[in-house]
């Protein structure tokens, strides 16, 4: 008898939706032009100052790779900018918004044990789809 009728079951990875997919490209073009604008105000504080060969001293050189962090809509990539000293002196370029290591946004990592302990541990979800969907009775 032949295996003709075994199949697999695969799960989506991605579901289509035009609002999110929207949504997330939005923020992660306008958290692109954030981060550009922190390192392009970075770079002006080294603006005047020359090395010894008469370059300037801190330039812009490239991108690190890309890293994924975890928001409220979904996964966004971001690249950080990289920085390079022509001078003895070494120079690291540091993001306020996005700082080293960050793979969750706040907002999500704050709200990951809340999910848990409101609502998981103790079955009443009521309080935990209030805080993702707002007060459905207000409206």
């Amino acid at each position: 008898m032949g295996k003709d009728n075994i199949f697999s079951l695969e799960k989506p990875d991605y579901f289509e939706d035009s609002l999110t997919d929207l949504l997330r490209d939005s923020a992660q073009r306008m958290l692109g032009e954030a981060i550009q604008a922190e390192c392009d105000e970075f770079l002006l504080g080294y603006r005047g100052q020359r090395s010894a060969a008469g370059l300037q001293a801190v330039v812009k050189s490239g991108f690190h790779p890309r890293r994924q962090v975890q928001t409220g809509i979904g996964s966004i990539a971001v690249r950080m900018p990289k920085v390079r000293s022509n001078t003895s002196e070494p120079v690291t370029f540091r993001s306020l918004l996005v700082p080293p290591y960050l793979r969750r946004a706040k907002r999500l990592e704050e709200f990951l044990p809340y999910l848990y302990l409101k609502g998981i541990s103790s079955g009443d979800m009521a309080d935990v789809l209030r805080v993702l969907v707002g007060d459905t009775e207000a409206r």
